[in-house]
């Protein structure tokens, strides 16, 4: 709850209150980013990092292009889905490369 709350005071200001009023009330908001709520301030956060990695892949920058854009959206899709785990990605050719 801690953490989550710290991230709350970090990011306050940042947009991203407006981003999670888009799923959740206003009221719910504050017990969010006091880190109260803290199984909807998980899935908050799960929701954010898809959007932020969907937006950036999206955007296809230059580098990504070398590395292979749906290799990552495939690595990213077992690691989210839980039949990849972090360091089977961190060992992949691509993710280092994408890590640079």
């Amino acid at each position: 709850m801690s953490y989550m709350g710290g991230v709350g005071y970090l990011m306050r200001g940042s947009g991203l209150e407006e981003l999670i009023e888009t799923v959740y009330a206003s009221r719910t908001l504050d017990h969010i980013m006091n880190g109260k709520a803290y199984d909807r301030a998980l899935r908050v956060h799960m929701l954010v990092s898809t959007a932020l990695i969907k937006h950036i892949l999206d955007q296809r920058p230059q580098y990504l292009d070398d590395i292979g854009t749906e290799e990552i959206r495939s690595l990213h899709a077992h690691l989210m889905s839980g039949t990849a785990t972090e360091e089977e990605i961190l060992n992949n050719e691509s993710a280092k490369k994408s890590l640079l």
